[in-house]
This record gives C-alpha cells, structure tokens and sequence, in this order.
C-alpha cells in the first residue's frame, strides 16, 4: 500500500483521505497511519505551497477552507493538508534494475524499510 500512496502523491492530483482510502482498498485511518509511516521515512512531506494544484478552480473537492500557502496549518486548523513526495520517494518508485528486465523484486518492499 506504500508504494500505491507514493504513486497517489507524486500524480500532483488534490484527493481527500477518503478518496485515497477508496482508491488503496483500505480506510481513511489506515490512509493516515500511511502518511505518518512515509513521513517518518523521509519519502513524503508536507508541502509548504499549498494545494498541487495551485488554483481552486475547477476543483471538485470543496476544501473547507482557502488554500494554505504559508505552510501554517496551525493557523488554520480546518485547512487541508498538502502533501508532496520527497527525491526519495521518488526514488522508491524508479524500478531498480531487476525490475526493468522483468524480474520481481526480492522483497516487494519500498528501499529502507
């Protein structure tokens, strides 16, 4: 489910916890706990700019509130939160060399885990 939320993120597309979590086959919360777990690894991090998409028009998600620029989300506690995938995350999704000739990864894993 990892490396599915990394693909997620790095596609700069707006989803709530809720479509992301219908998205993985899992729910909201465990969404979240995956964020957290990634955050900690380093692969993503919050983003100081705001919403990937950079403009609400034509977005259907209805935020709550504006768009958050500053990157104080404690100044607007109903704010969304943007998350942007880090190089290493990006890393994590390049195949490694085995897998650019098909072969399967020994560990399906995501690299540092």
């Amino acid at each position: 489910m990892l490396t599915e939320l990394l693909r997620a993120v790095s596609r700069g597309r707006p989803s709530t916890l809720e479509m992301l979590a219908a998205e993985l086959g899992t729910d909201p919360h465990g969404v979240r706990v995956a964020f957290d777990f990634c955050e900690r690894l380093g692969y993503l991090e919050r983003s100081a700019t705001g919403c990937p998409a950079g403009s609400c028009a034509g977005c259907t998600l209805r935020c709550p509130a504006p768009l958050a620029t500053d990157g104080n989300a404690a100044a607007n506690p109903v704010a969304p939160v943007w998350w942007r995938i880090t190089d290493r995350g990006a890393r994590a999704l390049t195949p490694s060399p085995e897998q650019r000739v098909g072969r399967p990864s020994s560990s399906g894993r995501l690299p540092g885990m």
